[in-house]
């Protein structure tokens, strides 16, 4: 007879390392468009790794003392029959769940039934629990989130805690990098919308200032080039300045609309493109077709824009690299 207990340890152990790099290989591999649905997925993941039949995350705020639900699963959501139930709750009214960050530990309930002096029950038609683990989820030395899974067949074990933390611990890795990219997608589009609210601001003080200013001095110089002699030498010099006023004008209306195209907001995406197009083939002498297929309806005004700058610049650039073909 030969006692293999350790060894079958061993393997076991072995095996639940395979399944925690297959589950970090599946949630990496997996589109996730957003932070939430990156958990979304960690959190079907951490299921699976501890044989569990659902489980939780929660967002943790140290200053605050106070959780925030970011998911149950859904097969807990599907027996839960709680009315209204909350998703912000506060350190101190919480009872065995909220010892993972009072004690900073995983906490383990193989008996969760069982009376316990931290226990303060959970409301009635809550999914039942069988066997209980939560466990703080540390950045920069800070709980940042809390992760709970219920009612494995069999007991949790101190491999588990381990399993689990660690893959936690690099989901949350990848999870920061996700916020970071949130982050700097949110701040491009307020940099984005500040910088078309001070186009907006410039083109209608062009528009209604400075080509108004202009157009009244065209006006003048006309009324002075008739009344002047037609042979007259300075007949000739305000006809040159009215053309030249008027010249001014248009380019100052070109401008302003490149600015910010005021014919986007009042006739949408398809006229102003259509638009953009004529004048860029009567300005540059280039033959353009337009041909507007499967527009959506309902494009935000950011999309819009979006969309009507890159085909501003595509535009140029094929004046731009056509000139230098000429050269």
């Amino acid at each position: 007879i030969k006692d293999i207990t350790a060894r079958k340890r061993a393997e076991a152990a072995h095996r639940i390392e395979d399944q925690r790099l297959w589950s970090l290989l599946r949630i990496t591999q997996q589109e996730a468009n957003s932070l939430g649905q990156l958990l979304d997925n960690a959190l079907d993941e951490a299921i699976a790794l501890s044989d569990s039949k659902f489980g939780y995350i929660y967002y943790y705020s140290e200053e605050r003392q106070e959780f925030t639900l970011h998911a149950w699963s859904k097969e807990v959501m599907e027996k839960c029959s709680i009315p209204n139930p909350s998703s912000v709750y506060q350190l101190e009214k919480t009872g065995i769940w909220g010892e993972a960050v009072r004690q900073r530990r995983p906490i383990i309930l193989n008996d969760f039934p069982a009376p316990h002096p931290l226990k303060r029950g959970y409301p009635e038609g809550h999914a039942p629990l069988l066997r209980y683990m939560t466990l703080p989820v540390f950045c920069d030395g800070h709980i940042v989130a809390v992760v709970g899974v219920a009612n494995k067949e069999t007991d949790y074990t101190d491999q588990d805690v381990h399993q689990l933390t660690l893959m936690m611990d690099s989901i949350w890795e990848i999870a920061e990098r996700k916020r970071a990219e949130e982050a700097v997608r949110k701040l491009a589009g307020q940099l984005l919308t500040a910088q078309e609210a001070e186009r907006c601001r410039i083109e209608r003080e062009m528009h209604d200032d400075l080509t108004q200013r202009i157009a009244v001095l065209a006006i003048e110089a006309g009324k002075l080039e008739q009344e002047a002699d037609s042979c007259d030498l300075a007949s000739g010099k305000l006809r040159e300045i009215k053309d030249q006023l008027i010249n001014l004008s248009q380019d100052v209306h070109a401008l302003s609309r490149q600015l910010h195209p005021s014919i986007l907001d009042d006739l949408g995406l398809v006229d102003a493109m259509r638009s953009e197009c004529a004048r860029f083939s009567q300005r540059e002498g280039i033959s353009v077709r337009y041909t507007p297929q499967d527009i959506p309806p309902g494009i935000s005004k950011e999309v819009a824009l979006c969309l009507y700058r890159i085909a501003q610049e595509g535009l140029r650039n094929v004046a731009k690299h056509l000139s230098l073909i000429h050269i």
